[in-house]
């Protein structure tokens, strides 16, 4: 099989994902990381503090080219950070996340990132799948993985701990696509 890797950075019409800097820090904890309504359906409380955000971005670059790239979402108009963009390649598959300031949600944003991703990974002759999670609640994030052309596959029940939303471990939905 083909080696999965990805590029270290991906563009769309509207958006640039690339390699997230340490420089990014300061704008991903005061536009999003700390943002209760953001990071309501992730697996990490708001950060406190800018150390904090620090140590992700650290652990993201860290992390880069390990079969754990998180991408830094930026607008190619303006080059704001918009938010981040996570894919994880396990052999054969792969499973995608991502997280927007809320100033940017509903704007098709998070599609068309999913879209250039998963395009991007089908590009490897080594992918075959490619998923994505999302609590049942969560029925933006629903909308976009279908958009995405993503397939609802099912419910998996007490599937993660989303710690804002609950100390126990809640229901999500899984969408797939494969090729």
């Amino acid at each position: 099989m083909k080696r999965t890797g990805m590029p270290l950075s991906i563009r769309t019409k509207r958006l640039k994902l690339r390699k997230p800097r340490l420089s990014d820090a300061p704008v991903i904890f005061k536009s999003y990381a700390c943002d209760p309504r953001v990071t309501k359906y992730v697996t990490f409380k708001p950060h406190k503090s800018l150390k904090e955000t620090k140590a992700f971005v650290r652990r993201s670059i860290s992390e880069y080219k390990l079969s754990r790239y998180t991408y830094a979402v930026e607008s190619r108009q303006t080059g704001e950070l918009m938010g981040n963009f996570a894919v994880r390649i396990d052999r054969f598959k792969a499973e995608i996340g991502y997280v927007l300031a809320a100033k940017y949600w509903g704007k098709g944003y998070a599609t068309e990132a999913a879209g250039a991703v998963i395009a991007q990974l089908f590009k490897n002759r080594g992918i075959f799948r490619v998923s994505a999670v999302c609590d049942t609640a969560n029925r933006a994030s629903a909308r976009v993985l279908t958009k995405a052309g993503m397939r609802f596959e099912g419910k998996l029940k007490r599937w993660i701990i989303h710690p804002n939303r609950s100390k126990h471990p809640c229901d999500c939905f899984c969408y797939s696509i494969t090729r």
